[in-house]
This record gives C-alpha cells, structure tokens and sequence, in this order.
C-alpha cells in the first residue's frame, strides 16, 4: 500500500539487516515498498538526508502535489545528470560504515571536527579548510574513500513505469 497516512512526500528510509535480504521473500517485498513509496528519496539502510549532500542524485518531493495540497514541494534540486519525468531517487547503503566518517558523533574525533566546522562557520576564511580537511583526508587511505564512495552507496533515479492494468 502506498503511504497513505504519513503527511508529506519528501522522502523515507527503511533499515533491512542484510541477512533478512538473502531471504527472496524479504528482497522482493523491499522492491514492493520501495516501488509503492511515494516519496522522492527512499534510502535504504541510510539516511535520506544524504541523497542531499551527495549533490548529484535527483533530491525533491515525489511528482503530483498541488498548490492546494503542496506537501513536500513539486520539484527538484541538484539532478546532475539532468534526467527528466524523475519519480524518485533510491539510495542502498550498507547497514554500517567503515570508516566511520568524521561528523557521525560517534566518531573518535567528532568533537574536534564539530568545533572547526563550528569555528569555520563563525569566522569564515579560505585558510582554515585546508588543515581540517587534510587531517580528515590522511586518516582515510584512497583505497578505502574509493571502497566507500563508490561501493558502499548505490544511488539511482528511479523513472515512472507506464502502469499496465491486466
């Protein structure tokens, strides 16, 4: 059933251990949801706030809201890859992360990053990004920022599908 009784039509996320997703029936019945949502985003084991800062996936409210019933919008932003007639863009994402990126609270040096990004954002100056994002940037090896960005996270922009009545 499509959500009917949620107000708002920006996005969703469902948390799936991937253990339940080796079971066919549990696969099948995700598709089903993530087909039938009528949200924008539907993330999968992930935040849908990272559709958004990802910066290239489609991110907006799902297609058909009216100015009467505006809801989540009527439109789209970023959409590099400039596709038209989006439905709904779907992140899958492991249910973990490894490494652990820097601004998750549970990270070992959140506090410290947190104050810079605070501090940057106080007094703003071209000088003080270099030393954050470089020590972020040494703590990762390239094989595992290349592991996580483009393994780790399976972004598509899902099209209408012409509805077929049997």
């Amino acid at each position: 059933m499509p959500n009917n009784r949620l107000w708002g039509t920006l996005s969703a996320d469902i948390v799936v251990h991937p253990k339940s997703l080796k079971d066919p029936r549990v696969a099948e019945a995700l598709e089903r949801a993530i087909g039938r949502l009528r949200n924008g985003a539907v993330t999968v084991n992930s935040w849908s706030g990272f559709v958004l800062s990802f910066a290239s996936p489609p991110w907006g409210a799902y297609p058909g809201s009216t100015p009467a019933d505006i809801q989540s919008g009527n439109s789209w932003v970023h959409n590099t890859p400039m596709l038209e007639g989006i439905e709904k863009t779907v992140l899958r994402h492991p249910l973990t992360i490894k490494p652990r990126p820097a601004v998750f609270l549970s990270h070992r040096t959140a506090h410290m990053v947190m104050e810079r990004i605070t501090t940057l954002e106080e007094r703003a100056s071209w000088s003080k990004v270099p030393g954050g994002s470089s020590r972020q940037l040494a703590r990762l090896s390239p094989q595992s920022d290349f592991r996580y960005s483009t393994r780790s996270a399976f972004c598509s922009a899902v099209r209408p599908r012409p509805f077929f009545v049997s």
